[in-house]
């Protein structure tokens, strides 16, 4: 026994019967199992207590729901005023059904919501509050990701935007890899680059650190050579600046790739650091110790590389989630919220034992819960980034084209904001306990427990009489504050009341490098006792002092935290994750440092920046520092070990009487598996089960049996007996009391078990007792308790010589097993196998699973109609567009004929906007986009109209081409100008110029300029920088403008040839400030198109690469757009029409017809200053 229990236990032994004779201590243990757990216990300390066997116990260890009633016998006896108040206490428990505090017990069944639905509208409101407060910072840790992650898609989306010439040649278009120059060498690599996330840009470090390292270890000599090592650094310097001087002209001359010089080289480079660093350490180290640091930093760059690629996916998860509407994007949001709603209804069941899954079918489902809980995490993180990335990123993508400094202002603003708040609340580490139900479930067990040993509050003495016919009125919903007492002055042992041991557990899954500990258990014990004594792990017994000794409620409500991110053994990163999003935060975390009990080598100083998003991201993730740190995340002790007798066997106990009330419905015993393995592991103390001896005659033998035997229906034992052999050589016995029903209970218990099959197994997540549920399990515990007569747990105690033999596991031979043949003899047997459960008891249960099974089969029959009836509507709606869109194809098929008549398209027309008015209605799926075809049919059937003369087109014809007709699936989706894309641009050139976000409105970088100019060996050329547009030109009086073939068919007499160009020079500006966008059918006349870029830059305009309208058409599987007939300008207004002209002036028409202007109407909405120049289709493009 440890020196201070000894004192403890010594100091009872005193003031209770004046002298300590110094013999091993008697120990209750008071398992976990919630409020089942304590009103079992509740009724078996009543029966000990009757016999007035309950003081002849020195220890009370209790766990979760045990230390609830322990809790409460600690908190009388430290109210005592003498011996003779404790043996009146013990007294009043014997008789506990007419004692005030034994009414009061009673009348809070239901402790966690006692004053009904006041009581339940608080809970409530709690909940919700402290879930929001939670997913609030939650976001906010999510934001400060999202924020650097923006700000790092800001700085290399600008750089690469500045120094990458979409204008050059593209690398597609050379025949060979080695053929390509400088500066295609670079736009093949960031074609390349831009295809993958932002941030793995950023793995070059890690890969150049990777190649560092392998370096250094493979020069690591067992035998260290200065010399030698100094000549290799010698060798890779001449090397590399070798190859750095000629490197360049010998692969120009042969032909080689140009990114072999500058690979060596750095390859050179990294040999010179790594030899330089095995210079310089391995005079002090071995080379063992050398070879392992190298490892270990190794591993380190790797996890950082790990870490980089995670982050890579969520940054480009979050920008799709961004890139959407913001109603898909609040519908994303809405299905996660009711993700983590129903995932709080489903939790407590699959960390409860309700049914417990054997083997690998448990360990499968926890695993497929724990990734479920990491990918909702991942889901929800990219979510909130995605939101930043709404703020900081969209906006940088404007009509005119990037401006990134809108983005970096909006960056800088949501900074400001959610940064400040950050850091400044960031200290406020009690928020962590504050936002949990840590407060609120302490709380109820001080105002349900420790409240029925507060006199004020019951208004007279604890252990008085009172009537249950007129029961005191006592205010439930008010806070006492002498409910609760500092665990300073918790003392219950000071006159005679046994000694309170409160076991909790420390979570654990991580540690320092250089510390070890059970990575499997991932918890530790920590012991809690009176006057602050406390005991974590194998350390000594030390005195707590301070406001971090917290109160006896609050060590009993830690205790009990059976809902939680930590979960001591089980713990998992994904079940935390949906712990936290669930709101099922019942640990506590606890700062050591703060009571002075802090273990060799933690971190006692944590630094604050930051302190409450850390540590709640650590929670959140199931990553607990443990005995490393001075912050403790603090759990249920049934995490570490349930049955709360592994205290009581370091204290090497003469006799145990366990209370193994976790839920164990299939008599598994589980639980003490754990103990008899740790208490061998941990102890040396080696635990052996007993069974009865057959044909010994003691008359208390008939309650006891082998564990077979307290499983089996056929057997009336509820007591099983172990013997102990301590690491000192001393034995010990354990009575092992196990919930079950018997034969000679109360008819009021054989009812109940009839009703409720699983009783006295029940989940402990009912935290919920009626008062029929409160009192069966309160009796049974009574009548299970009545066995422990005086003279059978001293006879136990000394050994019980003779009365046992060790448990075999197999069952012995009994008066009962007759021959196989005697029709008797097998009555009897079936007799006897039934005789745990009454017949009665047997036919119940089988109507509740009959039931059971009636009530599962009707709502299997509504789910089967329910989606019987989805699959018919959806089979009608298939039905009916096919036939719509047959009907459309028969009509096309009209209008295209040789022989069709002329009002094939009115009645294409027509037959379109009844399809469309039927089937594409707002807020339902387009229709129109799951048929490729009908995309072609619509831009056939504008343009059959479009081609009728003006004043004679159908009524169907003039509905169809009107843009405002309401049926927007008829209506061409039209991209915006600089559509929001992933790296700023394309850099493939696959996609239109309009969209690709051409405009250059910031200046250059000169770094990137510089950059840029260094990889690709000339001098880079000035950006073109918008300005204003210099005033307009005097307009020319020309026809009415047309449609541009994007939008529809040209009107007649919109466009007319311009006249030759003069033989002047146009001003070099004449075109600032004008995008050029060249739409060409196919390859052909791409060539002849790209020489025009130059001289039409050196006009002032910014040229964006060619478009290729056929490739582009038929990647959005849409028909290409009808075209010009000859080369055209398309300008949006008058004032481009000078630009338009010193275009054609410098450009000689590709196919020898005369260049052609044509305005823009007004009401088609275009970017300003864009001017289009599309060049006809070529007879190889003809038929596409």
């Amino acid at each position: 026994m440890d020196e201070t229990i000894q004192q403890l236990v010594g100091e009872r032994r005193r003031a209770l019967h004046g002298v300590d004779d110094g013999h091993r201590p008697w120990g209750l243990a008071l398992s976990g199992g919630g409020i089942r757990s304590a009103t079992f216990c509740l009724g078996l300390l009543k029966s000990l207590a009757e016999r007035r066997q309950l003081l002849k116990f020195d220890l009370i260890s209790t766990v979760s729901g045990g230390g609830y009633i322990g809790a409460t016998i600690g908190r009388l006896c430290t109210d005592a005023k003498s011996p003779d108040d404790v043996r009146e206490i013990e007294r009043a428990l014997g008789d506990v059904d007419r004692a005030r505090f034994g009414w009061w017990l009673r009348a809070n069944g239901r402790y966690l919501i006692p004053g009904g639905l006041r009581d339940t509208l608080f809970a409530a409101a709690l909940y919700l509050r402290n879930l929001l407060g939670t997913h609030i910072e939650l976001a906010i840790a999510a934001s400060l990701i999202g924020m650097v992650l923006a700000a790092t898609n800001l700085l290399l989306w600008d750089a690469v935007f500045r120094a990458v010439d979409l204008n050059s040649v593209p690398p597609d278009s050379v025949s060979s890899v080695t053929d390509l120059d400088a500066t295609q060498y670079v736009r093949l690599l960031v074609e390349w680059a831009t295809q993958w996330p932002t941030l793995w840009f950023t793995l070059v470090g890690p890969f150049i650190a990777s190649v560092v390292l392998a370096c250094a270890y493979w020069s690591v000599r067992d035998k260290y050579s200065p010399a030698s090592i100094l000549l290799q650094i010698g060798m890779w310097l001449a090397l590399g600046i070798g190859a750095a001087f000629i490197g360049g002209p010998l692969v120009q001359r042969y032909s080689g790739p140009l990114w072999i010089t500058p690979a060596f080289v750095g390859f050179a480079m990294c040999w010179v650091v790594a030899l330089t660093w095995v210079l310089f350490h391995g005079r002090r180290k071995l080379a063992a110790a050398m070879r392992n640091e190298l490892t270990d930093r190794l591993a380190s760059v790797i996890n950082t590389a790990l870490l980089i690629l995670m982050l890579g996916l969520l940054d480009r998860s979050a920008w799709w989630l961004a890139a959407e509407d913001s109603q898909q994007r609040v519908s994303y949001g809405a299905v996660l919220l009711v993700l983590a709603a129903v995932l709080r209804g489903v939790l407590p069941m699959l960390l409860s034992h309700r049914q417990e899954i054997p083997g690998v079918g448990k360990s499968l489902m926890l695993t497929i819960a724990s990734l479920l809980g990491l990918v909702l995490a991942f889901c929800l993180a990219a979510w909130w980034i995605g939101v930043v990335y709404t703020v900081a990123l969209l906006p940088v993508f404007t009509p005119a084209g990037l401006d990134f400094t809108r983005g970096w202002a909006w960056l800088g603003t949501i900074a400001v904001i959610i940064g400040s708040y950050a850091f400044v609340t960031g200290r406020n580490f009690g928020f962590l306990n504050v936002s949990s139900l840590h407060m609120f479930y302490k709380a109820r067990i001080v105002r349900g427990y420790l409240g029925a040993a507060n006199a004020r509050r019951l208004g007279a003495s604890p252990v008085d009489q009172v009537s249950g016919l007129e029961p005191p009125q006592v205010p439930v919903g008010e806070v006492d504050p002498h409910d609760d007492l500092s665990q300073l002055r918790y003392s219950p042992q000071r006159h005679g009341g046994p000694v309170h041991l409160v076991n909790i557990c420390i979570n654990q899954t991580h540690s320092t490098k250089d510390k070890l500990f059970n990575r499997d258990r991932k918890s530790q014990p920590l012991t809690v006792g009176p006057l602050g004594w406390m005991q974590a792990g194998g350390a000594q017994w030390t005195q707590a002092h301070g406001d971090g000794a917290l109160t006896l409620g609050a060590w009993t409500a830690i205790s009990g935290a059976a809902f939680a991110p930590g979960l001591g053994r089980l713990t998992k990163r994904g079940l935390a994750t949906l712990s936290v999003f669930a709101g099922l935060r019942l640990g506590y975390w606890w700062n050591s440092a703060d009571a002075g009990i802090v273990q060799r080598g933690a971190v006692v100083h944590s630094s604050p920046l930051l302190m409450k998003t850390r540590f709640l991201l650590l929670e959140c993730f199931g990553a607990f520092p443990g005995s490393s740190s001075a912050n403790w995340y603090l759990s249920d002790g049934g995490h570490f070990e349930n049955t709360a007798a592994y205290a009581l066997l370091r204290q090497e106990a003469a006799l145990i009487v366990m209370a193994d009330c976790g839920a164990d419905p299939d008599y598994r015993f589980c639980d003490l598996e754990i103990l008899i393995r740790r208490a061998r592991i941990d102890l040396n103390a080696e635990i052996t089960f007993m069974k009865p001896r057959p044909g010994a005659d003691w008359k208390h033998l008939e309650a006891f049996g082998s564990l077979n035997d307290l499983a089996s229906p056929s057997s009336q034992a509820c007591l099983a007996l172990a013997q102990v052999r301590y690491a000192s050589g001393a034995t010990g016995q354990i009575v092992l009391v196990k919930p079950n029903v018997s034969a000679s209970l109360p008819v009021d218990l054989v009812n109940f078990k009839a009703a409720n099959p699983l009783f006295p197994q029940q989940p402990t997540t009912d935290q919920f007792f009626d008062e029929a549920q409160w009192e069966s399990y309160f009796r049974l515990g009574a009548e299970i308790g009545n066995r422990l007569e005086d003279e059978m747990l001293s006879h136990v105690a000394t050994g019980a010589v003779g009365l046992f033999v060790p448990d075999d596991g197999q069952p012995d031979s009994t008066p009962h097993a007759g021959k196989s043949g005697d029709k008797d003899s097998a009555t009897a047997a079936a007799v006897g196998s039934m005789s745990r459960l009454q017949a009665r008891v047997l036919k119940a249960g089988a109507v509740t699973a009959s039931i059971g099974i009636g009530t599962a089969a009707t709502f299997g029959v509504a789910a089967w109609q329910g989606i019987d009836s989805w699959r018919a509507q959806r089979a009608d709606q298939e039905k009916s567009e096919n036939g719509a869109f047959k009907d459309l194809t028969e009509r096309w098929a009209h209008l295209h004929s040789g022989n069709g008549s002329g009002d094939a398209p009115a009645l294409l027309a027509a037959e379109l906007l009844r399809t469309g008015d039927l089937l594409c209605r707002e807020g339902s799926d387009n229709f129109m986009a799951r048929f490729r075809l009908s995309v072609r049919i619509v831009d056939d059937a504008k343009q059959a109209c479009g081609n009728e003369v003006a004043g004679q087109r159908s009524p169907a014809c003039l509905r169809l081409l009107d843009p405002g007709n309401g049926i927007d699936c008829l209506q061409p989706a039209q991209a915006p100008p600089c559509a929001p894309r992933y790296w700023a641009r394309d850099y493939s050139g696959q996609t239109g110029s309009k969209q690709n976000c051409s405009g250059t409105l910031p200046e250059p970088w000169p770094v990137a300029v510089w950059v840029r100019d260094v990889l690709t060996g000339r001098r880079g050329e000035e950006t073109q920088v918008a300005t204003a547009p210099p005033p307009p030109a005097p307009p020319v009086a020309l026809p009415g403008g047309a449609w541009p073939p994007t939008y529809g068919p040209a009107a007649p007499g919109g466009s007319v040839p311009t006249p030759a160009p003069a033989p002047a020079t146009p001003p070099p500006d004449v075109c600032a400030g004008a995008v050029i966008y060249i739409q060409t059918y196919g390859t052909a006349l791409r060539d002849k198109a790209r020489n025009w870029r130059g001289p039409w830059r050196a006009l002032g305009a910014s040229v964006p690469p060619i478009e290729d309208v056929l490739s582009t058409s038929r990647r959005a599987g849409r028909a290409p757009p009808v075209g010009h007939p000859d080369p055209t300008v398309v300008i949006r207004e008058d004032s481009s029409r000078a630009c338009a002209q010193a275009l054609i002036q410098t450009a000689n028409s590709p196919t020898g017809q005369p260049w052609v202007i044509k305005l823009l109407p007004r009401s088609i909405k275009a970017e300003p200053g864009a001017i289009e120049v599309w060049l006809p289709r070529t007879r190889d493009a003809s038929g596409n």
